[in-house]
């Protein structure tokens, strides 16, 4: 064997093992574990509704659900976004705390006003108004809330707490239904998913508060305004995320009927198991950035590593288990092919790239580039969705779903050719 080669091998892993950071990945393990454990019980969740409800009900309980994402445009990014990295940057400021807090607070109750007044406009105006789509909007805005204040003070604990609490309240509440009402369980399904969110967080809150100090005193219009100049650009990117999140959902119901858009979202729910390594590391990626920009590139470099590594390991099992699983355990009717579900994977993986590197951008304070990133994922989706799915159905969904991702992961680097220094901009004075 040549000596040479393997030493050139070794000295090449040593400089790999040696980019990354440990103390981060450590740090990230335990948030991935939980996260995991909180999706698997949401996996249950979703997989009992589809085994008891009917197909087109299991449809209408899905695109409920997308119909108040797009509610949540407003209030979702301002707690997930904004307010985490005003918060780990000023958390040990108390007077400082408390008027992003204070502030912030105007901002959400503000967005929430808002957000009902148009969302009652809008649906009432295509008949889709419901008290469903009302409760779920509330419920992932108070979730978001709190889990943008635990970012923000690196409270990891409480979070996993919060995620796994309300996926098991879920799961817990949906079984007592289901054994009550069996098929005819859709409405009471879809208020159990979205007051879920508020009783873990209420006990947490009681038992182990996080030092939130809100006062009007603290509201503060020079805040106001640089809270608010952050968020305008994260809005407009959670707007075309959750747009562009939804699409597929909505052309499938468009074109195909609700039936069809609960055989794809089945398997859209499964897939998201390739987004627990990115999401678990996001958590604290994009906090621990905006606090401190040392060695931020290593720490980036970490957390791609992390992610892909988890979601290859992930990818051999899943192809070799999918096609028996989802005909086995949930019908037949849910299984279009393995193909279908080798596509979904590589979207939800591409996906999960294209999370760290904003999660990486916005704690550097860059949120233009993330919305010039969402808006090449959304045209791509709108030309891809548009030709594929009328004539491919789910399959065409899929692969608008993985061209559209792959797409986000490229502009970075085209809009960096154009733009190539990425500058971290210093925190503003308040």
């Amino acid at each position: 064997m040549d000596s040479s080669g393997l030493g050139s091998s070794t000295s090449l892993r040593q400089r790999f093992l040696a980019r990354l950071d440990w103390q981060f990945i450590r740090r990230t393990s335990g948030i991935m574990f939980g996260i995991t454990l909180a999706r698997v019980l949401g996996f249950a969740f979703s997989f009992l509704l589809a085994r008891t409800l009917e197909t087109e009900d299991f449809g209408a309980v899905q695109y409920t659900i997308t119909l108040a994402t797009l509610v949540g445009i407003l209030t979702v990014p301002f707690a997930e976004q904004v307010m985490p990295w005003f918060i780990s940057h000023y958390r040990d400021d108390e007077i400082k705390l408390e008027a992003v807090l204070s502030s912030g607070a105007a901002i959400l109750v503000a967005s929430v006003l808002l957000s009902l007044v148009i969302a009652a406009v809008v649906l009432a105006a295509i008949n889709r108004l419901s008290i469903a789509v009302v409760v779920i909007f509330l419920g992932i805005t108070l979730f978001n809330t709190y889990a943008g204040l635990g970012r923000g003070f690196m409270a990891s604990a409480r979070l996993l707490i919060a995620y796994i609490g309300s996926n098991a309240l879920q799961l817990i509440a949906v079984l007592v239904v289901v054994m009550i009402l069996g098929r005819d369980s859709a409405l009471p399904v879809m208020l159990i998913y979205g007051l879920s969110y508020i009783l873990p967080i209420v006990i947490l809150q009681l038992t182990q508060p996080l030092p939130i100090v809100i006062s009007a005193t603290g509201i503060r219009r020079p805040v106001i305004h640089e809270l608010l100049r952050f968020a305008v650009p994260s809005w407009l990117s959670h707007a075309l995320f959750t747009v562009t999140f939804a699409l597929d959902i909505l052309l499938i119901e468009h074109f195909q009927g609700e039936a069809a858009v609960g055989v794809y979202s089945l398997t859209k729910t499964l897939v998201m198991v390739f987004s627990f390594a990115s999401q678990g590391v996001a958590m604290m990626l994009m906090p621990k950035i905006a606090a401190s920009g040392e060695g931020s590139r290593r720490i980036l470099f970490s957390a791609l590593a992390i992610t892909l590594g988890v979601n290859f390991a992930a990818l051999i099992p899943y192809v070799l288990i999918y096609p028996w699983f989802v005909p086995t355990l949930v019908g037949d009717e849910y299984f279009i092919g393995a193909t279908f579900g080798l596509l979904m994977a590589t979207s939800a993986i591409v996906y999960s790239i294209h999370a760290i590197v904003t999660s990486y951008i916005l704690g550097r304070k860059q949120p233009g580039l993330e919305t010039a990133s969402r808006i090449c994922i959304l045209i791509v989706m709108v030309v891809s969705g548009s030709l594929l799915i009328p004539s491919q159905g789910a399959v065409g969904a899929a692969w608008a779903a993985l061209l559209s991702a792959s797409a986000g992961v490229v502009s970075y680097p085209l809009i960096l050719l154009v733009r190539p220094r990425l500058h971290r901009r210093s925190a503003p004075d308040l």
